[in-house]
């Protein structure tokens, strides 16, 4: 009921007069910019894994982690969005726009076609499926294929920089992490140091003595005295062992903080180290971005089913399946 639900709301909105304007206030335009953002972002797995075939596999596998990461932080971005626009739904919607159009992108539905464009805000209609993604790909896609090609050259320069030098590159993690926002530099929280035996007196209260009536009777003055002679040795047992507890809290606390700032200072070094090596290949980077970026535009362009088309030739119900469920593992 739930699917036959969403089809329904997705036909009725698919359906709806065509509005030129930006894709951000169509739904259908959402939804199309959404999977073929998702197409872009899923390239960088493969591309890394063939540029490294032939390196090592603790650097196969060093690559794989970081790219894996990225794609998951740009596709997690991804659902965000649908799932702010179409709550609760968001999957069905998806999968069933998927659907749609790769089965009108394999029949070149031409009606289709023209509603996207008009959907999307695009001045003239492309001639096709093909132009269509092109003319995407050079505006409301340009910062995705951005990202995905700076990824990519960056990977690329890092295993080219460690094949020549390979005991001073820094791990790849930091070697990428250097064009994020440097943290405000502070020194780790130092423990305040305490008197541990001033607070475990504190804590533990006055010892008072029970004053003996001077003409109390003896048997009675030397209960009162042994009694209290029982509760001194028990409350300076609670002091000694607070004592304790409050030293072992305080090098606890030393330990962390210094382990915290060792951690800290060596993330700090990679990355300058990072960032010195990397100005030496500025140039080489660059290129290597500008050429993943040609590369990615023309796979995008070329392909037929997007997501699925890449991996098989899916089209219709089964490409939507496979793009939910790479956007809603």
């Amino acid at each position: 009921m739930k699917i036959i639900s969403a089809f329904i709301i997705l036909a009725v909105t698919l359906a709806l007069p065509v509005v030129a304007g930006a894709a951000a206030d169509s739904n259908q335009g959402a939804l199309l910019l959404s999977y073929l953002r998702l197409e872009i972002a899923q390239q960088a797995g493969p591309l890394s894994a063939a540029m490294a075939k032939e390196t090592s596999r603790e650097n196969q596998e060093e690559i794989a982690r970081a790219v894996t990461q990225w794609t998951d932080t740009r596709i997690a971005a991804i659902r965000a969005g649908l799932e702010s626009r179409f709550p609760g739904q968001s999957r069905d919607f998806f999968r069933l726009y998927v659907e749609r159009y790769t089965t009108c992108e394999e029949k070149e539905d031409a009606a289709f076609l023209k509603q996207t464009a008009g959907e999307l805000g695009l001045a003239v209609a492309p001639k096709d499926y093909a132009a269509l993604r092109a003319d995407l790909l050079r505006t409301a896609l340009k910062p995705d294929v951005m990202a995905t090609s700076q990824l990519l050259g960056e990977v690329q320069t890092w295993l080219d920089v460690k094949h020549r030098q390979p005991g001073k590159t820094p791990p790849l993690q930091a070697w990428l992490s250097r064009r994020e926002d440097a943290p405000v530099r502070s020194a780790a929280p130092r423990p305040v140091k305490t008197d541990p035996l001033a607070a475990a007196e504190a804590s533990a209260g006055n010892y008072t003595d029970s004053a003996v009536p001077a003409d109390a009777n003896p048997l009675e003055a030397i209960s009162a005295q042994e009694k209290n002679r029982r509760e001194k040795k028990r409350q300076d047992a609670i002091v000694e062992m607070q004592q304790v507890s409050a030293e072992r809290k305080q090098y606890e606390d030393q330990a962390a903080a210094e382990k915290t700032a060792r951690a800290q200072a060596e993330s700090e070094a990679m990355k300058h180290q990072a960032e010195q090596m990397a100005a030496v290949e500025q140039t080489a980077l660059q290129q290597r971005q500008n050429s993943w970026s040609a590369h990615l535009m023309n796979a995008a362009v070329s392909l037929v089913g997007s997501v699925g088309g890449a991996a098989g030739g899916a089209v219709g119900a089964a490409a939507g399946l496979q793009a939910a469920n790479r956007m809603f593992p």
